[in-house]
């Protein structure tokens, strides 16, 4: 079941991939490792998507098709990008990249977690990934609930 599901991860970081070969200023999503974590036969399809007329009448013939689903998923994708990249800022977070060896993935789509969190970094402007962990921020206990003893 595990290795159905992840098989389901090919398709939106293959299109993240295409989209790096749109010109920069009208990409959704600027994506420097969606390329590298596709298995070869798509990082070679991903190819034919370099040569603008090519990669202009496949996607228009997509977006006739199924009318939508290109741009749902890459802004999706950008949508939870740009909210990760808020909450970081705002709270001074430091994701933690799981990946490679972790035990967090199913062995044929992990990746090395050093280039993840560095292509995160630079996807979401945070700068280089800081070399030491961040200090986690202190978490106010709950309010009591409504009869509920104030010391418990």
């Amino acid at each position: 079941m595990t290795q159905i599901a992840a098989k389901t991860a090919y398709g939106p970081t293959f299109q993240v991939a295409v989209e790096q070969w749109v010109p920069r200023e009208q990409r959704i999503v600027h994506d420097a490792v969606a390329y590298q974590i596709l298995p070869s036969p798509l990082r070679a399809f991903v190819q034919i998507f370099r040569v603008g007329v090519i990669r202009q009448a496949i996607l228009g013939f997509v977006d006739r098709s199924v009318p939508g689903i290109r741009g749902g998923i890459l802004c999706r994708k950008r949508y939870i990008e740009d909210a990760l990249h808020v909450l970081c800022g705002r709270h001074g977070l430091t994701p933690e990249i799981l990946g490679k060896r972790t035990g967090h993935l199913p062995e044929a789509f992990e990746y090395d977690p050093r280039i993840i969190r560095r292509g995160l970094f630079d996807a979401l402007g945070l700068g280089p990934p800081p070399t030491e962990p961040a200090t986690p921020l202190a978490v106010a206990p709950r309010p009591p609930r409504a009869g509920e003893p104030k010391n418990r």
